[in-house]
Parts: C-alpha cells; structure tokens; sequence
C-alpha cells in the first residue's frame, strides 16, 4: 500500500490551502498511476488529509514514479509519499538515489531536521514562495 500526505505546512496554513496542496498531490499521484490504482482512500484526520492507494506494480519502481512526483511537481517538496514493499517503506537510497534534499539549503533533509538548523520563520518562507510560484503558473493556464 502507498500512502500519501502533504508533510510541512506551517501553522499559519489555512486548512482550505493544505486541502487544496493534498489534492494537487493526490491530482499528480492518479495522473502518474494512472489505469494501475486499484484501490484509493482518502481519510480527513485532526493532523491533515491522508490518502491511501494500493498500485498495481512492482514496489520500487512505484517508490521511483512518486520520487519523481515529489521532485518534478511544483509542490512536491511539500509532499511526503510513502511506497511500502512489505512491513517498511522503501527509502530512496534503496532505489540507488541520494536521500530528500532540504528544501532550504539543499543539504540532506534529516540532517537539518535533526539539528534545527532552519527557522519556522525560513520554513514558512520557503514553502509561501513554493505556493506563490504554483499560483502563478496556474494563473497562467
């Protein structure tokens, strides 16, 4: 099963915009599995929407189309999709791919985690200037 949530939204987000973020992901992940999910739910949970789809195909190169979601969508970086091939879910570096950039500074994402090494304040910043920009490109459209 694969799940999927958006992962950061600052306590400033409105629901209304996590909702819109959590369907522009759950959007990408139909479109990319497009004829292969079998099974879908969405659940809308006091921490945020969740979504739940079971694809037909082979775990790691379903974990390898949603590393593509989360790196190429404009939002991506604001989702968190998990591929389980068993009890745990597959990591990126089991695929041969370096682990999650920080959205910040570029360096490796636990690591900033773990140190705070970013501010709410740069957080909060990074991700209205990630929204902004998919604002404006659907303006566009």
């Amino acid at each position: 099963m694969n799940s999927w949530r958006v992962k950061v939204c600052w306590s400033s987000c409105s629901n209304l915009l996590r909702r819109l973020i959590h369907t522009q992901g759950v959007s990408a992940i139909r479109n990319a599995f497009s004829g292969r999910v079998v099974f879908e739910e969405i659940k809308a949970l006091s921490t945020g929407n969740e979504a739940y789809f079971i694809v037909d195909g082979g775990a790691k190169g379903v974990k390898a189309a949603a590393c593509r979601i989360e790196e190429e969508h404009i939002l991506g970086r604001l989702f968190d999709i998990d591929v389980f091939g068993g009890e745990a879910p597959i990591s990126r570096t089991e695929l041969g791919s370096a682990p999650r950039r920080c959205m910040v500074c570029g360096g490796e994402t636990l690591v900033c985690r773990r140190t705070s090494r970013h501010t709410p304040e740069e957080l909060e910043e990074h991700i209205s200037a990630l929204i902004r920009k998919w604002l404006e490109r659907r303006e566009d459209t």
